[in-house]
């Protein structure tokens, strides 16, 4: 095809089709279309991947990118190969109607920008999408090093405690952030032109985020109750687990030694426990006063920026009394 067209065209003109169209014109569109996508995915991997090694971050970047990014992907190369299709029935029926076959280019798109013509849309979609996310991940960056940097001064009986709800609070604004950019992103997905900044929805939720962080010191005393009754009754959980009586809180180990080592009724009230402790731990109650629960509602009111008061919410302790009351009722029936 190359050396000696003519003599190809004349004597194996199924061949010299199936160069012109699939290999000049189909291979040639299609080694476009990868060099497109691969500075597409340099792009992106330019931008969504955090500078900082952070949790929240990395989940916030990975559902951005699955989400929103990977879908304009998929449709750009759709496109493209929808183009390299065109294209090739086009060159087909070039072929079929002209009279003077060698007055053809031999090349057929040699100098041709079809393919990045047709991935300019796209790309300019992408561009909105890349400057957005920028947006949208740097205040979660910025709030995770805010309060790992303000951990370190935090009293070491409350560490635990600050870990654990600085961390849920990070897990919330992700979502928030993610609930911001979801309609935005559709839109722009759309067609529409859509500027990173400014966002007032974005610095409100920046705001609010700020003020949670600075109220959490004033919940820590109180988030430090709710986590004890939340360990032990989680110890019963992994002892029971591993098969450790010995390991048991002293308030089920107790309990439990009212039985002989053997008896049925050791095990009847071992298993009873373990689905209280179930229910108490993972299941939502109409009063709202199971562990997550209360957690929950913690981090609902740090989130509103309301200061701590103990009567706003449920004390911790009565659902480990309430558990003993149950756990010595089912000891009474068993005979």
């Amino acid at each position: 095809y190359i050396v000696n067209t003519d003599n190809l065209r004349e004597k194996f003109s199924a061949k010299y089709t199936f160069m012109r169209i699939k290999v000049f014109v189909g291979y040639w569109l299609k080694g476009q279309a990868s060099r497109i996508l691969a500075q597409f995915d340099t792009r992106v991997a330019q931008t969504l991947m955090p500078t900082i090694d952070l949790l929240q971050v990395k989940f916030l970047s990975d559902e951005i990118n699955k989400r929103f990014v990977q879908k304009l992907r998929g449709d750009l190369e759709h496109d493209l190969n929808v183009l390299r299709s065109e294209q090739e029935t086009q060159e087909q029926a070039r072929l079929k109607t002209v009279k003077d076959p060698s007055s053809l280019a031999q090349y057929p798109l040699k100098g041709s920008n079809l393919a990045e013509k047709r991935a300019e849309r796209f790309l300019a979609e992408l561009s909105d999408l890349l400057d957005l996310a920028q947006a949208i991940m740097q205040p979660l960056t910025d709030f995770a090093l805010d309060t790992e940097i303000k951990g370190l001064f935090v009293e070491k009986q409350f560490e635990n405690s600050y870990q654990e709800f600085t961390y849920r609070l990070q897990v919330r604004f992700k979502n928030d952030l993610l609930a911001l950019l979801d309609p935005l992103s559709q839109r722009i997905l759309k067609g529409e032109h859509i500027a990173a900044t400014p966002l007032p929805a974005l610095d409100a939720l920046k705001a609010q985020y700020r003020k949670a962080q600075d109220g959490i010191e004033s919940y820590l005393p109180f988030i430090k109750r709710v986590r004890d009754v939340d360990d032990q009754l989680s110890k019963f959980r992994v002892a029971d687990m591993l098969d450790i009586e010995e390991q048991l809180d002293a308030l089920e180990w107790t309990r439990l030694k009212k039985f002989p080592s053997g008896d049925p009724r050791r095990q009847q009230l071992r298993e009873f426990i373990a689905i209280q402790i179930g229910k108490t731990l993972d299941e939502k109650g109409p009063t709202s006063t199971k562990v997550e629960d209360i957690k929950v509602r913690i981090i609902d009111a740090l989130r509103a920026g309301t200061p701590y008061k103990a009567a706003a919410l449920p004390s911790p302790e009565p659902i480990l009394r309430g558990l003993q009351v149950e756990v010595d009722k089912f000891i009474r029936t068993l005979k």
